[in-house]
């Protein structure tokens, strides 16, 4: 009997090796040469638990895990844990509807927060801090509602190193971020390697964040729903607290994700096991949503799915 069980114990270890080779297989050939991904190389991307990196591999030879990218809108899933953590989970309607973008602040533009020595500057600086009446309680996807967040938190008078120090202490000084741009929910610099990080930190549990991943999602599609008004999204995906919820054409969940506009696309899957990230930095118009392309295709092969 004992004999027996440990044979199982081996055939299933065994199945769980060749599955997971296969899948990184996979992966790296889709990387290398499915359409969507052929068209924005180069780039790095990795996908892992919460533990380690199960594969990756850098699409030529401009990316890798160590490079510093502006994160754009992925930083929006930082800020959200942030919050989280700041509040002990504890969040009254109106912090979470700035998190679910509710809060009307059409006009919120990041250019001028480069400029900016404070998060209050930002805030007030042009028409970042106005906030429209027909929007207010729509969807209407901005940095504003995280810049307003902000400054009811008290960050106000905090310059770019104090702000990244205190993100950071709240989130464990797992990983290094600069806020090199004083817009919340796009200022972000990183490495790969340390969002990474972050997305491991989320799948151990040891942020709060993982808890609220979906939840009160709302539609985002002002083609579909009256409670919406704008969305960058180019499919009907839902919006949860600061990171956005992909469905699959049968509508079932299929990641939690935080694109940003340069290209950067980090992802957790619907079962909060495997995480991933593509990276790469680019100003075309649409390089966030190329970058969605191919990223959800790596993570399907991956996934076998």
């Amino acid at each position: 009997m004992k004999l027996v069980t440990q044979m199982s114990i081996v055939m299933l270890s065994l199945c769980f090796y060749s599955t997971a080779y296969a899948g990184k297989t996979e992966a790296d050939k889709v990387a290398k040469e499915a359409l969507e991904c052929r068209r924005i190389q180069p780039f790095y991307w990795e996908v892992g638990d919460a533990n380690s990196v199960l594969a990756s591999s850098s699409v030529g030879s401009e990316y890798d895990r160590e490079s510093e990218i502006r994160m754009a809108s992925a930083s929006k899933f930082i800020f959200a844990a942030y919050v989280f953590e700041k509040l002990r989970g504890d969040l009254n309607p109106h912090q979470k509807n700035l998190l679910l973008m509710l809060g009307g602040y059409e006009d919120f533009t990041p250019a001028p927060c480069e400029l900016r020595l404070k998060v209050s500057g930002c805030f007030d600086a042009r028409q970042n801090s106005r906030v429209s009446k027909e929007s207010l309680g729509k969807f209407y996807y901005s940095g504003g509602d995280a810049q307003a967040l902000a400054v009811e938190l008290g960050l106000g008078n905090l310059n770019r190193e104090a702000l990244a120090r205190e993100v950071s202490r709240h989130l464990g000084q797992k990983f290094k971020i600069q806020y090199p741009n004083l817009a919340l929910a796009g200022g972000a610099k990183m490495t790969p390697g340390d969002y990474a990080e972050f997305l491991k930190s989320i799948l151990r549990g040891d942020y709060l964040i993982k808890n609220f991943l979906g939840k009160e999602a709302i539609c985002t599609s002002a083609a579909t729903c009256k409670t919406a008004v704008f969305s960058p999204a180019k499919e009907p995906w839902l919006y949860s607290f600061h990171h956005w919820v992909e469905l699959n054409q049968q509508k079932q969940v299929e990641a939690f994700s935080s694109p940003g506009a340069f290209g950067f696309y980090p992802w957790i899957s619907a079962d909060k096991k495997i995480y991933g990230v593509l990276a790469r930095e680019n100003k075309s118009r649409d390089a966030y949503w190329e970058s969605v392309e191919c990223g959800r295709l790596i993570r399907r092969a991956y996934l076998q799915k």
